[in-house]
């Protein structure tokens, strides 16, 4: 098995950036805004504004929780109530001059997976990060001088998906990356571990390019 698919033992959850050494991340990099798909309640908005980042852009699917944010934030936060698809083009448009932490949330919209009403979806619908990524490398090309991280990385282990409960209870086939190695292999420019359960993937030093 690929080690980076051994490393992978918590269970989903939803994580937030307080987990990681993202001030470090900054200054090392020299990172400048973070990009986030999920806001949630605001936690890795705050971590980020904390850490020194000079922008934060973020979007959620769920407006509630963008209206519960948007009286706590100042001028260097720009929200979204709106899911990826649309949201993320818009942020990558304000970040074009910056160096970037993108953190991803990798799981799928829980409208759309845990309501028992909701129609099965296509892997690709369901779970965001092929899409988002995909969307980056255009516009970002290697993305060489940005920083990733992300979370519920177990989504992307073959063996979770092939067989398990997930394919029975949705009828969903495995997502575009089947193992985390070719999640990895997506980020060729970039030097990547596993850390609490997601991909933290930073730039490369140039002497290993």
């Amino acid at each position: 098995p690929d080690q980076h698919d051994e490393a992978v033992e918590a269970p989903i959850r939803v994580g937030d950036l307080t987990m990681f050494q993202i001030a470090e991340m900054r200054r090392r990099h020299g990172l400048t805004a973070m990009v986030e798909t999920g806001t949630y309640k605001g936690a890795s908005v705050f971590a980020a504004l904390e850490a020194g980042y000079e922008k934060v852009l973020t979007c959620e699917a769920t407006p509630l929780f963008v209206d519960n944010l948007r009286p706590h934030v100042d001028a260097r936060v720009t929200m979204f109530a709106e899911p990826s698809a649309t949201a993320l083009p818009k942020m990558l448009d304000l970040a074009v001059d910056d160096r970037v932490l993108f953190w991803l949330d990798a799981h799928c919209d829980p409208l759309r997976c845990w309501d028992w009403r909701a129609p099965a979806m296509p892997g690709l619908d369901v779970l965001p990060l092929p899409r988002e990524l995909a969307l980056i490398r255009a516009r970002r090309g290697d993305a060489e001088r940005d920083a990733f991280i992300i979370d519920d990385l177990n989504l992307y282990v073959r063996q979770f998906w092939v067989g398990g409960e997930w394919a029975a209870l949705w009828g969903l086939g495995p997502p575009a990356f089947e193992t985390v190695r070719d999640l990895v292999g997506s980020l060729p420019r970039h030097e990547c571990h596993v850390e609490h359960g997601a991909l933290v993937a930073v730039p490369m030093a140039p002497h290993t390019r």
